[in-house]
């Protein structure tokens, strides 16, 4: 038999020319076997239908309905895939129409979020303990990026969220401030020169330990002091607060660090806190993320973890 003895053969497009809004109103018309009828259920006028038919129709190669009085009877071609387009769109429908859900206990996402050493200090602890507790098969990975590049980091999806200072960014990323906090100033306990206190002029005399990444010396303590046309003298910048830490304990330099950082060093090197000589702006943290995760639930959860811990007290 030949292809066009076959009345069951029909040449096919590929899908990239079907519709698949025409096979809704396929399904809708095989369903109500009228146009009126099934452009009421889709919302469409019956000269709105019809055209969907007649376009289907021209890309199946087939009727698909023959009018019969006021019925659209489905020919045979119609018949035979009738059942293969309502499992097709029953199964897209399931699939693309599904509201997003999370559940952390069966998650085994890993997530990459940007943190400077300072950060991590105070926030890792509690967010794993929590983890520990709620998603113990999702993976953390802290990076340390460069302030600079950390919009372009997110842009390119190569971490899913940053804390870090407030800063200007693209209408793609979305900042939301979550903590404000004190400076104070650490010295070790016997320096020489700081046994009756810090005053403004000790504070510019002494050199510094700073904390920072790729030179980038644009710091809250920086930025504060900027503001008040003051500058200080670094003598050493390093990446980590526990190697900042441990200089300053063994030298006559100090480090300017947020308070609630203090607790988890004093308990470690023999260090002493010192108030601020002069009034500065605290120092305050934004969560970053792409406006591609905003609504993403497992996004969104570990969000206000991160929210959480930033917001605790640890205790090591």
């Amino acid at each position: 038999m030949s292809r066009t003895d076959n009345p069951q053969y029909h040449d096919i497009p590929s899908l990239k020319m079907i519709d698949l809004n025409l096979l809704l109103v396929f399904d809708a018309i095989f369903r109500a076997r009228s146009l009126t009828s099934a452009g009421l259920n889709l919302g469409l006028t019956q000269s709105a239908t019809s055209h969907a038919l007649s376009r289907l129709r021209e890309t199946l190669s087939d009727r698909l309905f023959i009018r019969q009085g006021a019925r659209m009877t489905p020919t045979p071609f119609a018949q035979m895939i009738a059942g293969d387009v309502r499992q097709a769109l029953n199964i897209l429908s399931s699939r693309l129409l599904k509201p997003r859900t999370f559940e952390p206990s069966e998650s085994h996402d890993t997530f990459r979020i940007a943190l400077r050493s300072a950060a991590e200090l105070f926030l890792l602890a509690p967010l794993m303990a929590q983890l520990a507790a709620e998603a113990p098969n999702m993976r953390v990975l802290s990076m340390l990026v460069p302030r600079g590049e950390i919009e372009a980091e997110l842009m390119r999806r190569k971490i899913d969220a940053a804390l870090d200072v407030p800063m200007i960014v693209g209408s793609d990323i979305h900042q939301a401030q979550i903590w404000e906090g004190r400076i104070v100033a650490v010295a070790r306990t016997d320096h020489p020169q700081l046994q009756t206190g810090l005053t403004s002029e000790d504070y510019l005399r002494l050199g510094h330990v700073i904390i920072s990444t790729n030179n980038d010396t644009t710091n809250f303590e920086y930025i504060g002091l900027r503001k008040l046309n003051l500058q200080r003298r670094i003598v050493v910048s390093c990446s980590s607060i526990l190697a900042a830490a441990a200089i300053v304990a063994r030298t006559d330099l100090i480090l300017t660090i947020s308070e609630e950082h203090v607790a988890e060093l004093l308990s470690t090197f023999n260090l002493v806190m010192h108030k601020m000589p002069f009034q500065t702006d605290g120092v305050k943290l934004s969560l970053y993320w792409h406006e591609d995760l905003n609504s993403d639930p497992a996004n969104v959860w570990i969000r206000n973890c991160i929210i959480n811990a930033v917001n605790k007290k640890i205790d090591i």
